[in-house]
């Protein structure tokens, strides 16, 4: 679905008119110019909706056919003479062939070569995938020589500069409990003789928890190589996360993160997991089946989580501040989205929770009474008529010896669209030396 504002507090559904009625399973959909025509084209994420196991092990679908392969639509403007701009479907010619059960989309100029690239993180055991940008049209997935191992089941993903290099790092979200309890009573895939049919089968190496990859340059075509460190940073257990987002929370220069948590029913509980396998094999009809897994499945406990707030250290690591940040109360969230609220200065949180009101997190970092704490630079941009507001523009400050870099992508975390402004944080510094913008 397409809704087109009218300017009236009205909105019109016009997906099939743009081109843009796609009939797949759709999960997230992000707007970029792939092409750098100038207008914005569309990468649209979807997720397979089957009978089987998910996480049964199953020869990779590269044919891009696949009802979970993702889609790429191009912009081709006003071609027909209909007054709005029409899409058309560009998946094949760009080679987007890859199925998977995508839940978390990032562009981001990863290679920084001037054009957009695509990180999809994938539920199950299907992998991740990062669409590097040839700049011609077309894309080739790079992730098996950028990464040497990813998320399993990635949720969402953000894209971000952590330690001020002007390398843009990336963050996935998986499962892995921090309590020892919840480890214990939880179930995991992970094995090594599962990881073992993986690799014979194809498959990236992946791990159940969360991943962050920091970006060390460029390799042989230009394809950027990853260090994953998601645990010496202490970012890798923050249990049934989805979203994540990377941004300056604090204003010091340095980009913190923000974890949501919490899911309906703990329905990987071993004990739930192993009633269920013991209904699959006994000799009931599947709707006997069917109605015994959900009595028991409405039996489980919902399990609501603290969120998390990680603030960085300014050394690759991160110490979790969400008791002292106020966002530490349970819930089963899942979307959120940061924007200044107030305009004070600094960014704050919405939250969407299951069951619950959302919740607003106001930040206080600008001010203590009437004290200015911590300084910051806001920067709007404006395009034209076909990209208002410069999607994929990358913006960049200098101050006393430090860079920082921020790119104008809206679309992060999971299912979520954050603020269009831009925020960096200068600590106790109130001015820059230079700042500069790169124009998509």
């Amino acid at each position: 679905l397409l809704y087109i504002n009218n300017h009236n507090l009205t909105f019109t559904e016009s997906a099939a008119k743009y081109g843009l009625a796609d009939t797949g399973f759709s999960t997230q959909a992000v707007f970029f110019d792939y092409d750098r025509d100038g207008d914005l084209d569309m990468y649209l994420t979807n997720y397979l909706l089957s009978p089987n196991n998910s996480n049964v092990i199953t020869p990779r679908d590269r044919s891009g056919y696949s009802p979970a392969n993702d889609r790429l639509y191009r912009n081709d403007g006003d071609n027909t003479g209909a007054g709005h701009p029409v899409f058309s479907d560009q998946t094949l010619a760009a080679n987007i062939k890859e199925d998977g059960y995508g839940l978390g989309v990032s562009v981001s100029d990863f290679n920084n070569d001037g054009w957009p690239d695509v990180y999809v993180g994938n539920d199950f055991v299907s992998n991740d995938v990062l669409w590097q940008n040839n700049m011609d049209g077309t894309f080739t997935n790079v992730v098996a020589a950028a990464m040497h191992h990813q998320s399993y089941s990635s949720m969402g993903t953000d894209a971000a500069d952590l330690n001020n290099d002007l390398l843009t790092d990336l963050v996935t979200l998986d499962m892995l409990p921090e309590t020892n309890e919840r480890k214990k009573t939880t179930y995991s895939l992970m094995n090594y003789e599962r990881y073992e049919s993986e690799r014979r089968m194809g498959y990236e190496p992946e791990f159940m928890r969360n991943m962050l990859q920091l970006n060390n340059g460029m390799l042989a075509g230009n394809i950027p190589f990853f260090s994953e460190i998601g645990r010496m940073a202490n970012i890798h257990a923050t249990d049934w996360s989805w979203s994540v987002l990377l941004a300056d929370f604090n204003n010091d220069g340095w980009k913190d993160m923000h974890v949501t948590n919490g899911i309906g029913r703990d329905f990987i509980n071993a004990d739930f997991l192993e009633f269920s396998g013991g209904v699959y094999s006994n000799n009931l009809s599947k709707e006997e089946k069917q109605k015994a897994i959900q009595r028991k499945l409405a039996s489980l406990d919902n399990v609501n989580l603290s969120n998390y707030l990680y603030i960085n250290n300014k050394e690759i690591r991160f110490t979790d501040y969400s008791k002292q940040g106020g966002v530490d109360e349970l819930s089963m969230s899942n979307g959120a989205a940061f924007v200044d609220l107030d305009n004070d200065g600094d960014l704050d949180l919405v939250v969407n929770n299951i069951n619950k009101a959302a919740f607003v997190f106001i930040n206080n970092t600008t001010t203590n009474g009437e004290e200015v704490t911590s300084h910051f630079l806001k920067v709007q941009l404006k395009g034209d008529s076909l990209n208002r507001r410069a999607f994929g523009a990358r913006v960049s400050i200098y101050q006393a010896g430090n860079a920082q870099c921020l790119e104008q992508q809206p679309v992060r975390g999971y299912f979520s669209s954050v603020d269009q402004d831009l925020f960096f944080g200068l600590g106790q510094s109130s001015k820059i030396d230079s700042l500069r913008v790169l124009w998509p």
